[in-house]
Parts: structure tokens; C-alpha cells; sequence
């Protein structure tokens, strides 16, 4: 059986000379965008879902 690995994809982002964040909690995402589009290379804002209540 495979099990399946989380993958930083932030930190792959950031290895290839770009820009990479995880917004925690989701009501920072918006601080975190403006970032995103003025880094050279490749740009990753994740936001990890929360379990539903």
C-alpha cells in the first residue's frame, strides 16, 4: 500500500528561486498576496483547509 506524503510546496517554490508561503490562519491570505505576483520565479501561497466542524 502507498501512502501518500504532504508535499511543502511552498518550499519547492522557494528552492527554485521563487516565492513561498502558507497562510495560517485562511484570514491572512490577503496580507500574504501582494507578495506573490512582484517575486521573480515561480510564486505558491497555500491555504490548507480546515476539517470541517
Amino acid at each position: 500500500m502507498h501512502t501518500p506524503r504532504a508535499v511543502d510546496r511552498p518550499g519547492l517554490a522557494r528552492a527554485y528561486g521563487g516565492h513561498g508561503v502558507e497562510v495560517r490562519p485562511p484570514a491572512e491570505l490577503a496580507a500574504a498576496l501582494p507578495e506573490a505576483p512582484v517575486t521573480p520565479g515561480p510564486a505558491i501561497v497555500t491555504v490548507p483547509e480546515e476539517p470541517p466542524r
